[in-house]
């Protein structure tokens, strides 16, 4: 699914590669975050803003976070 804003993620620090390793593994995130959306209304979210993945990373439970098939970049950013 392509990025609305390109550019505002990469201002924020996320790379196109970064966000569709983050859709890959959106199943098992999904699963182990406090978000009730569905899973697709999460992933138009976000694609839509990088405040809103990162808001996401954020619900997820830091054990999960660290085992998750994501950059480590990433992870290091949602875990600080």
């Amino acid at each position: 699914m392509p990025l609305l804003d390109p550019y505002a993620f990469q201002l924020a620090g996320f790379s196109e590669g970064d966000v569709e390793e983050i859709l890959a593994d959106l199943e098992y995130l999904h699963r182990n975050s406090r978000w009730t959306h569905r899973r697709d209304q999460i992933e138009r979210m976000i694609v839509e803003s990088p405040v809103v993945l990162l808001d996401f990373l954020r619900s997820v439970s830091p054990d999960v976070v660290r085992s998750a098939m994501i950059p480590r970049r990433v992870k290091d950013v949602v875990l600080r």
